[in-house]
């Protein structure tokens, strides 16, 4: 099977999220996505590249690096629902997708906190939804 590698990224210039259009997927150079947005006529404004992870939350929207994920935890003696919040990281040492806890302000190699757990192991034990993006919605990592 072949897998299509999809892309996006934060235009940190205009503050919006783009994303790849889907004849990009046909052999176009990526660098095609976002070069207009990175040109020095634009004043080069550094875009955050992002990958999707491959992975569908249960909306069946795809889930990208850098995305909030959010699943339930337990609901309290009022009937309140509490939820937890994961941010979706790349990790260069174990060459893997990890849901960080969004609480965890320590996620730097090699030490993870209490809460961070690889990407497949969360999405197996877990329904999450995407909430949001650490661009667009850094108020959801605060704790």
């Amino acid at each position: 099977m072949k897998r299509i590698h999809k892309y996006r990224f934060w235009d940190t210039w205009n503050e919006n999220m783009v994303y790849q259009k889907p004849h990009y997927y046909e052999g176009i150079s990526l660098n095609r996505l976002f070069s207009s947005y990175s040109s020095h006529e634009r004043g080069g404004n550094n875009p955050i590249l992002m990958q999707s992870v491959g992975k569908l939350d249960v909306g069946d929207k795809l889930i990208y690096q850098h995305d909030i994920l959010k699943t339930f935890h337990f609901e309290d003696n009022e009937g309140e629902a509490h939820y937890l919040y994961h941010l979706v990281e790349w990790s260069r040492e174990y060459a893997s997708w990890f849901a960080v806890n969004a609480r965890d302000k320590s996620f730097e190699e090699p030490k993870r906190g209490n809460g961070t757990i690889p990407l497949w192991i969360y999405m197996k034990n877990s329904e999450p939804i995407i909430a949001g993006n650490k661009h667009a919605n850094p108020e959801l990592l605060e704790a």
